[in-house]
């Protein structure tokens, strides 16, 4: 072997830097920030994971906020997911340009949704003004996180879809040009707040990797199959930007969500969010109560907290962002 591989070399190697995080409004910009992996994924800058509190709760409410996302699609005790359970409601209309090909989805449906890791960081929404502050300011202002941040990431979805594909007539009306069904494999991740409250911040970024056709009817004279997968493969990711949406409130655009078990009851999907509010409630409730204890009024201290981050140049809204909860 070479010199660096024996005598007093052995243990000398290069290191490479870990690569840095990518801030979370970045990642859902790009159109490949569904690829990040969790470590890449940056927090919002309110949000901290060196809060005391994260490394004793960091453990249960990791695991509890795993089972909230698995909830939605439960297992059926031999690992196996059970059939389709999240349908929507509605259609979606999707096209890639004027005069093109019109592509309606319908009758979309989650088979599976598996979180690769889920990590949270404790967040304080005048954290910007606070981390410039002196100690003695510090320590004068010290209190208890005002929410939850949550990254769901490595999630990998198995989704179904059926379709119709139509053109447009120059004169007024659309021709049928043909129907069908495919699959698609999903991957991204979600980033959300969970306050125990009213939801908050709910985003996320999925990709498509890869998607199928399983059934295939063309109508239309001069059309072949080749055109007809060109032109759901044209519009299919403007589908899946709408996923993170439906998985984060329980309807996007034209389309709502509904849970199906396995007797064919159906019930409304609220989104993430509210399970995972479910779940976790129990869990930070003394929490909770000693904030309403010891803590000011919720909207008061909203409106300091915005008077202490315009002094150091962060701008906010309330009913937005971190203030997603007050208006």
């Amino acid at each position: 072997s070479g010199p660096f591989g024996v005598g007093p070399f052995r243990q000398l190697c290069l290191r490479r830097r870990p690569a840095p995080t990518v801030p979370m409004s970045t990642a859902l910009a790009s159109p490949e920030g569904w690829r990040l992996p969790a470590e890449r994924i940056g927090y919002p800058p309110d949000c901290d994971q060196n809060w005391l509190l994260t490394s004793t709760v960091a453990p249960v409410v990791n695991d509890l906020m795993a089972s909230a996302v698995s909830s939605i699609l439960p297992a059926d005790g031999s690992g196996r997911p059970l059939p389709a359970r999240l349908f929507t409601n509605g259609w979606l209309r999707a096209e890639t340009n004027l005069g093109g090909p019109v592509v309606d989805f319908s009758n979309l449906g989650i088979t599976s949704l598996v979180p690769g890791e889920v990590t949270h960081a404790l967040c304080r929404n005048d954290r910007e003004w606070y981390e410039r502050q002196p100690l003695t300011t510090k320590v004068a202002n010290v209190r208890l996180p005002d929410h939850l941040y949550f990254i769901v990431a490595g999630i990998e979805a198995q989704v179904s879809f059926n379709f119709t594909v139509s053109q447009r007539l120059p004169l007024g009306g659309s021709l049928h040009i043909a129907n069908g069904a495919g699959n698609a494999t999903l991957r991204g991740f979600l980033g959300m707040d969970v306050d125990g409250g009213a939801i908050g911040r709910c985003e996320g970024s999925l990709g498509v990797q890869p998607w199928s056709i399983s059934q295939l009817h063309v109508f239309g004279v001069g059309f072949s199959d080749a055109f007809v997968r060109a032109a759901v493969g044209a519009v299919l990711p403007l589908l899946v930007g709408e996923i993170p949406e439906l998985l984060c409130r329980g309807e996007a655009s034209t389309v709502s969500a509904r849970i199906v078990d396995e007797t064919g009851r159906a019930r409304a999907f609220g989104g993430l969010p509210e399970l995972a509010n479910a779940k976790l409630t129990p869990v930070l409730a003394p929490l909770r109560a000693l904030d309403l204890v010891v803590g000011p009024d919720h909207l008061k201290r909203a409106r300091r907290d915005r008077e202490r981050l315009a002094q150091v140049g962060v701008e906010t809204t309330l009913g937005q962002g971190r203030f997603s909860g007050m208006a």
